[in-house]
């Protein structure tokens, strides 16, 4: 009697998650991402998109099936290494299944084809909406922490980071600002074809394809090239506005170490409605355009999304609970621009207000916030507060060298995305001293230590 041997009787499915502990959803397992090709035709006008995304990945298990996070939009085909792929969408997963399984360690390619209209999505995390925004304006991206895709299939989630290249085809004379470096115009008749590239690895929600009408402005006085695109009719206020970049960038070198980009900018948005203040997308961060005034009123702003090119974007966090790690970091080094700028009593001055200002409100763990508010903006300022207390404690060489080795323990090729917990480790290892009792008195009692 011959037996068949059913091969593949398990089925193994790559997770359907990266194992978010708040947002279990997110991500998915069972295959690193390396790069993301991104072939886009876009009409910014009636919002239709026409595009091919390519991504390069490594099988971290045997898969018969993989997803990707996938949100609106039609799939018109599916190619893993160049052989049609069968595919099923799953609320906000598109599940593929190779012709061929993937074997543990391959490396693979997987293109998928797809049109419409994408739609910004409500977030997981905070009734706000997230992804590809549209407006008679034209298109702006803002992502944090699960829009990514909305306008491209994708591991969605900050464990598994990639590089990009977008090539975006739009009618003339709208222009495109995307993350990296601009490679290049085609000319393409009616429309033309901008090309970017990023040269480090990003986190999803960092990436961002903005469409309208911007002026290109390069900044000179910096380490690294600063390009930024600005609304017409705000450049002069705007380059004032964003004068101080190249210092500001020279400042948190000092102290963090080495921009670690190959460049930067910002582009203020002409959409007043896409961006609710502003966000660190790597390489060009994003600027609501009632945020340029002419007069620097809100260089903090300015200083917390280059600050968030160290804290958020070099290195990301593991679990989207410990979000602290981002925005207590950026906030802070609000607080160290002020210090270098006005000096250490405006530092104490602001230090005292919020403290003032946090013992009127209701206590949050900022170390564990709400999942339903995680921007919660005590993450932000009880956490800017936390770390101006943990560099008094520890002193101001401790701290900074600390911050430094965390940032370079936790960055590149192979390092694990830290949790609060490394942080911890690395500023006991820097000052000595034992600090258990210090997180947790400031990052998961919700009342404010004394």
């Amino acid at each position: 009697m011959k037996v068949h041997a059913c091969q593949h009787h398990h089925h193994p499915r790559g997770p359907a998650g990266a194992g978010d502990l708040y947002y279990p959803g997110l991500g998915n397992g069972g295959y690193n991402a390396r790069h993301y090709d991104l072939d886009l035709k876009v009409d910014p006008v009636g919002n239709q998109v026409q595009g091919r995304a390519t991504m390069e990945a490594a099988a971290t298990e045997n898969l018969d099936t993989f997803n990707l996070d996938f949100h609106g939009c039609q799939v018109d085909g599916v190619l893993v290494n160049g052989q049609p792929a069968t595919f099923a969408r799953e609320e906000d997963e598109l599940v593929i299944t190779p012709a061929e399984p993937l074997r543990q360690g391959e490396d693979f390619r997987v293109a998928v084809d797809y049109s419409g209209s994408p739609q910004a999505k409500t977030s997981v995390c905070s009734p706000f909406l997230v992804g590809w925004k549209h407006s008679s304006h034209g298109i702006v991206v803002d992502s944090q922490p699960d829009g990514a895709q909305t306008w491209l299939p994708v591991n969605d989630h900050p464990r598994d980071k990639a590089t990009y290249s977008m090539k975006v085809e739009v009618p003339k004379p709208f222009v495109v600002a995307a993350n990296g470096s601009l490679l290049g115009i085609e000319d393409r008749g009616e429309n033309q074809a901008f090309s970017f590239a990023t040269r480090d690895p990003m986190a999803s929600y960092l990436a961002t394809v903005n469409v309208g009408n911007y002026v290109l402005d390069q900044q000179e006085g910096a380490a690294v090239p600063i390009r930024n695109y600005f609304p017409p009719e705000l450049l002069e206020k705007a380059r004032y506005d964003f004068g101080r970049t190249p210092e500001m960038m020279e400042f948190f070198a000092e102290r963090f170490g080495p921009y670690p980009f190959e460049n930067y900018g910002v582009i203020v948005v002409n959409d007043p409605d896409a961006v609710s203040g502003a966000m660190e997308t790597q390489t060009l961060s994003l600027f609501e355009p009632g945020l340029v005034t002419g007069d620097r009123a809100n260089e903090d702003v300015v200083a917390h999304e280059l600050a968030h090119h160290w804290f958020g974007n070099l290195v990301s966090v593991s679990q989207w609970r410990d979000l602290w790690l981002h925005e207590g970091f950026a906030s802070y080094a609000e607080w160290l621009w002020l210090e270098h700028t006005e000096g250490v009593e405006a530092l104490d001055k602001k230090a005292a207000k919020t403290r003032d200002w946090l013992e009127r409100q209701p206590g949050i763990t900022i170390g564990e916030p709400p999942k339903d508010d995680l921007f919660n903006g005590q993450v932000y300022i009880k956490g800017a507060l936390a770390l101006h207390e943990l560099r008094k404690k520890v002193g101001d060489e401790a701290f900074f060298s600390g911050c430094r080795a965390y940032l370079t323990r936790h960055a590149g090729e192979g390092a694990v995305n830290p949790t609060i917990e490394d942080l911890q480790k690395v500023m006991e290892e820097n000052s000595g001293q034992q600090l258990g009792g210090f997180f947790q008195d400031w990052l998961y009692k919700a009342e404010l230590p004394a």
